[in-house]
């Protein structure tokens, strides 16, 4: 994730142990003797009550009675991230123009993962800054998707249509769907939030659009929902 941030959660927690510089952990007596993974990172511990934890976090977080803090790596600019980009023949992406729920942006992290995305892109502004509650959801995904926040998305966008990417918007009004779609070598997924969409810059940057159309009473389907059919999609074309 890359953020100086308490994470928690029991899967969120193990996958940051595998990619993350994780400085303390705090858990609860009786959770700490079940997790046997543990054991390597013993000097990290603390035994901390339910209650203890429960102050790290907003009231009635879900944190399973385990939490890490991630100390800040390094990030990369935009400008080495984009340069790697360039750099790469195959590659899909997901970017999220103002997706602001934490948990679904969590969701997207999981799926990414699931389908090897080369990073969610996400604005420096209008997004989250939950960063415990996204690692909860992505139940590890946030540990091995880059995480990344640039400042001005429209301009990221503009530099990866330069790299050889193409960028496909998401829109239930778009005439064609994802049906038998063949998806191009690299390649940028975009989502709007549920609610306000794509915002008309961003829609303006899109080389195209597809719609993933519905049968029952529901005409368009969550953010997060939608970014796992579309990964999925481009893997089916490139499998």
């Amino acid at each position: 994730m890359q953020e100086n941030k308490w994470i928690y959660g029991i899967h969120a927690v193990k996958a940051a142990l595998e990619k993350e510089n994780i400085s303390k952990i705090y858990i609860t007596p009786i959770l700490k003797e079940k997790l046997g993974w543990l054991s390597p990172f013993t000097h990290k511990i603390t035994v901390k009550s339910s209650q203890e934890i429960d102050q790290l976090f907003a009231p009635k977080t879900a944190h399973q009675n385990i939490a890490a803090f991630v100390e800040k790596k390094n990030q990369k600019t935009w400008h080495e991230w984009h340069t790697f980009f360039s750099s790469v023949e195959q590659s899909v992406l997901i970017i999220l123009d103002q997706v602001t729920d934490p948990q679904n942006i969590g969701a997207v992290l999981r799926s990414a993962a699931a389908f090897k995305a080369d990073g969610v892109i996400v604005p420096e502004k209008n997004s989250s800054t939950a960063i415990g509650t996204i690692a909860k959801i992505a139940a590890g995904g946030a540990s091995h998707t880059p995480f990344i926040k640039v400042p001005n998305l429209v301009r990221a966008i503009a530099d990866l249509k330069k790299s050889g990417y193409w960028c496909v918007g998401f829109d239930e009004r778009a005439p064609k769907t994802l049906q038998k779609h063949k998806f191009d070598a690299k390649t940028v997924l975009i989502f709007g939030s549920e609610d306000k969409g794509l915002r008309q810059l961003t829609l303006k940057k899109c080389d195209y659009f597809l719609a993933l159309p519905t049968t029952g009473g529901i005409k368009s389907l969550n953010v997060s929902n939608a970014a796992a059919i579309g990964l999925y999609a481009y893997r089916i074309s490139y499998f």
